[in-house]
């Protein structure tokens, strides 16, 4: 049942996260050579990029929980995994933290770098409501 579901939502998942990995890192780039371009400052360049592979990693463990959630079924998560996800995040969010209070840095750099995963999923949701917009005639 829930695979059947997957399936239907999203078609082949595996190959839409594989795009969504892609995008991200492409408009990571793009945004990283932006900044640089504008700022002409090391510091945001490092930002961009930190907040950017930070937001990467926590795809990667949202991708890996759901389908840890996904392959349990019904079953609840032990405690275990529930101070895992909690602890995971709290790291996750202490790096933020750093990469944000790093001298020269920035909140428009962050920001860029923290919004990749959503020009990723949208780059892919247009793909999936437009099949024929990037195919060749």
């Amino acid at each position: 049942m829930i695979e059947k579901s997957r399936s239907f939502l999203f078609g082949d998942r595996d190959a839409s996260v594989r795009r969504v990995q892609l995008f991200a890192i492409a408009s990571l780039l793009l945004c990283t050579v932006g900044i640089g371009v504008v700022t002409r400052s090391a510091w945001q360049v490092v930002g961009t990029l930190a907040a950017g592979s930070l937001m990467l990693l926590n795809f990667r463990g949202l991708v890996s929980v759901t389908d840890s959630i996904l392959d349990q079924g019904e079953s609840q998560p032990s405690v275990l995994q529930m101070a895992f996800l909690m602890g995971r995040y709290a790291l996750l969010g202490i790096v933020l933290c750093a990469i944000v209070l790093a001298p020269g840095v920035g909140p428009i750099p962050v920001a860029l770098g923290l919004s990749i995963l959503v020009i990723a999923i949208l780059l892919e949701a247009i793909l999936q409501l437009f099949p024929g917009v990037f195919s060749r005639h």
